[in-house]
């Protein structure tokens, strides 16, 4: 006999569905039938919970949203100097980026329909916004801390995120690195520069 399932399982499992199918084949040719088909709903059933195909993929990407935002808040509540919390986060979005090949695929399309969707591009930039002003806050304890020297911390924010960005389009795109061991030279590169002090120029001198 099946179990009955109650609305938030059912929304659930035709979230489920509709990732697995939009990752699969994209958003533009999936169909609702197919996500329903998926589900093990009928249309009719399937649109009990969602209106549109448009309304499952806002759901996902709020979702989306939602899980970014608490391992955000996890991460700047750890009693940690900045500069280990920063190593965290880029450690922790790229391990789910590089754990789950349908996951890579959903940002992939996400993008895609970002750049033809008005309504979805606007949160994208949000979603990028969030992490920002994430990433700018810790660099801000950093400098308050002495772990780093003064600079614009919202400029030092787009930085990083456009470079875990960066990082995930190589890791789509297949290419081949021992990611734990990048990380760790990334952040050391970024929290020390590439030139050495012996090579650094000298200050020039007052008059």
């Amino acid at each position: 006999m099946t179990r009955h399932r109650s609305p938030q399982e059912r929304r659930a499992q035709i979230l489920q569905a509709a990732r697995d199918c939009f990752a699969e084949r994209g958003y533009a040719v999936t169909r609702v039938e197919e996500i329903a088909k998926a589900a093990g709903l009928s249309k009719g059933g399937l649109y009990v919970h969602f209106v549109s195909k448009e309304a499952i993929f806002d759901a996902l990407h709020d979702d989306e949203v939602e899980r970014a935002g608490e391992a955000l808040a996890l991460i700047r509540a750890l009693p940690l100097p900045a500069r280990e919390k920063l190593g965290a986060l880029a450690a922790g979005i790229v391990a789910r980026y590089v754990s789950s090949e349908q996951h890579r695929r959903f940002l992939l399309v996400l993008g895609e329909v970002g750049l033809s969707t008005p309504s979805v591009q606007a949160k994208v930039r949000a979603t990028h916004a969030m992490f920002v002003a994430a990433i700018a806050e810790m660099v801000e304890e950093g400098i308050a801390s002495g772990e780093f020297r003064p600079v614009d911390p919202r400029h030092a924010a787009l930085l990083l995120k456009v470079l875990s960005d960066g990082i995930e389009g190589a890791i789509a795109l297949g290419y081949e690195m021992d990611t734990a061991a990048f990380l760790q030279e990334a952040v050391d590169i970024l929290l020390h520069g590439l030139a050495s002090r012996a090579s650094a120029p000298a200050a020039s001198p007052r008059s």
